[in-house]
């Protein structure tokens, strides 16, 4: 016999009372499958809930991610410019000081961690991935403010130096010819002999006829033919101590005593002399004693 619950309605008017009935087991099956219609309505609400969150997130990420992908890249293209400023101002400072004959103007001493400190190579290396964007923005507005400080110091240095243009003018600072650098300065083997000898000069490869220039003010001191096997050759006398030698021409179109000014040409390249071909020999003196001409050459580009 089967099981039956019967539901009785009752209504409040004087009408029969309405009754349903349903098999116990069939009702049971509805309620099961309800009820696991509305859990899996419950857990899909929850997953969807998740999911949107989730997506809303990610696309937070994506756009920081994105921010600061952007902004490591601006900051490595500030550290390069910031590299290559650095590198320039210490290059052309460093000459400036050897010109001036001082250990270092005021300028220099001013500005922090210009002798050391520094990690420019460091700086300009390829930032960590875990790297702190807001400690990278602190390093790099420290470094923009030494890039303003030395530009300041740069400004200083020139106004330092343009108030001694008299000693600039008379200091060789160019290349007394264009060609190419064959010997340098210093100890070498003499070519004709072998014995190690010092050099007290550079020597420039450069075809006979070549324009040879005075590479500062001054007067022509004396020229002549040999003076050591360097045949025909010019001195000149640029004052505060500089005097500068040309030798190996092939002409000279000066005399002793005749004013020149830097890039006046003085003679011709040529081979005359002790030489194994042609080339300009050229030294740079500085109260009587031979130092390396390069130290003093502010043209950057080479011959």
């Amino acid at each position: 016999m089967k099981d039956y619950l019967s539901i009785w309605i009752i209504p409040k008017e004087d009408a029969s009372p309405r009754v349903y009935s349903i098999e116990r087991k069939k009702l049971k099956r509805i309620l099961v499958v309800a009820g696991i219609a509305v859990l899996a309505g419950l857990v899909m609400f929850v997953d969807y809930l998740g999911l949107s969150f989730r997506r809303a997130r990610l696309k937070m990420l994506e756009s920081e991610n994105l921010k600061l992908k952007n902004t490591v890249v601006k900051l490595q293209k500030d550290a390069q410019e910031l590299h290559f400023k650095l590198s320039v101002f210490k290059d052309y400072a460093k000459k400036l000081n050897t010109i001036a004959g001082l250990e270092a103007p005021y300028a220099l001493r001013e500005v922090g961690g210009i002798g050391g400190g520094l990690d420019i190579g460091a700086i300009t290396k390829p930032l960590p991935a875990n790297t702190d964007p807001q400690k990278v923005v602190v390093k790099m507005k420290k470094l923009k403010k030494m890039a303003q400080d030395l530009d300041v110091n740069f400004e200083i240095l020139y106004k330092f130096f343009k108030e001694q243009q008299d000693l600039l003018s008379s200091t060789p600072s160019i290349w007394p010819t264009r060609g190419y650098l064959t010997s340098g300065f210093g100890y070498r083997r003499d070519p004709f002999t072998g014995r190690r000898m010092f050099h007290k000069g550079i020597d420039i490869s450069a075809p006979i006829g070549q324009k040879v220039y005075v590479t500062a003010k001054g007067i022509v001191l004396r020229t002549g033919y040999q003076r050591g096997g360097l045949g025909r050759w010019v001195e000149v006398d640029h004052g505060f101590g500089f005097t500068t030698f040309y030798g190996h021409l092939s002409r000279i179109l000066v005399k002793p005593g005749q004013r020149v000014k830097r890039g006046d040409v003085i003679g011709y390249v040529g081979s005359s002399g002790r030489s194994t071909g042609p080339h300009l020999h050229y030294e740079v003196h500085v109260y009587g004693k031979a130092v390396n001409p390069l130290l003093y050459i502010l043209e950057n580009l080479g011959i």
